[in-house]
C-alpha cells in the first residue's frame, strides 16, 4: 500500500501528555528500556504472559523502579503501545478533509506495519475478561480519539458540519472500518479506499450543507 501524506501538520490523534518539567536523562533511559521490553514481550507472549519480573529481566531495570513509575503490568502495557504511536501536533489546516485524510492515513499506515498494531488483539482479548483492562482500554481509546473529536467539533462550530453531529460517533465511523479490515476480515486497504471512505462518511454527515463561519 502506498502511503499518502497530504500537506498538513496533523499527526496521529493524541498521545500521552508530556510533562513540562525536565526529566533526569537516566530516568528517561530507564523508562524507554522498560517500554521497549514490554512491547517486545507483548508481541511474544501477549498480556497473559506479561510479568513485571520478565520486563525487569529483559530491560535491566529493577522491579522497584518499574513499580515507582507504573501501577502494574496493565498500565505499562497500554503505555508501551502509546509510546510507539506518533506524537500529536494539535495544529490543523483550513481544510477539514485534508486534516481528516492525514489522520486516517496515519492510522492505516500504523495498522499495516507499526509494532503496536500486532499487540492490539491481545489487549482486546484481555478487556473481554478483565474489568480493569476494560477500563484502561476505554481510556486508551478515548485518548486516541481526542484530536479527531476535537477537529470534528471545530467543524461543527464553524458550521461545516450540522449542529447535531455526534462527533464521538462520527470519529468511530471514520476509523472503525480500517480496524475491521485489519483484524477481522484481514483485507488490505488502498489509498483510494481511504479517500472514498472519507468522502462517503463526510457526505453522510452533511459536510458542506451549511455555510461555514468565517475565521
Amino acid at each position: 500500500m502506498t502511503s499518502i501524506r497530504p500537506s498538513s501538520p496533523v499527526s496521529l490523534l493524541v498521545s500521552l501528555p508530556v510533562s513540562s518539567r525536565a526529566q533526569d536523562p537516566r530516568v528517561t533511559r530507564s523508562k524507554s528500556a522498560v517500554l521497549a521490553a514490554t512491547l517486545e514481550m507483548l508481541r511474544e507472549v501477549g498480556l497473559g504472559g506479561l510479568t513485571i519480573e520478565g520486563i525487569a529481566a529483559r530491560s535491566g531495570v529493577a522491579k522497584t523502579t518499574i513499580y515507582r513509575h507504573w501501577a502494574g503490568r496493565e498500565e505499562l502495557a497500554f503505555q508501551s503501545i502509546e509510546s510507539m504511536m506518533d506524537t500529536p501536533l494539535h495544529e490543523h489546516t483550513e481544510s477539514l478533509r485534508d486534516d481528516l485524510l492525514m489522520a486516517l492515513t496515519v492510522v492505516v499506515d500504523g495498522l499495516k506495519s507499526a509494532p503496536w498494531a500486532a499487540v492490539l488483539p491481545t489487549m482486546v482479548d484481555a478487556a473481554e475478561r478483565d474489568e480493569h483492562v476494560l477500563v484502561l482500554s476505554r481510556e486508551f481509546a478515548s485518548r486516541r480519539r481526542a484530536w479527531l473529536e476535537h477537529r470534528l467539533g471545530e467543524a461543527v462550530v464553524q458550521r461545516w458540519l450540522p449542529a447535531d453531529t455526534d462527533v464521538e460517533l462520527l470519529a468511530s465511523e471514520l476509523v472503525g472500518p480500517f480496524f475491521y479490515r485489519r483484524f477481522i476480515s484481514r483485507q488490505p486497504v488502498t489509498v483510494e479506499q481511504v479517500e472514498r471512505h472519507l468522502d462517503l462518511v463526510l457526505r453522510g454527515a452533511g459536510l458542506g450543507t451549511r455555510k461555514p463561519t468565517s475565521r
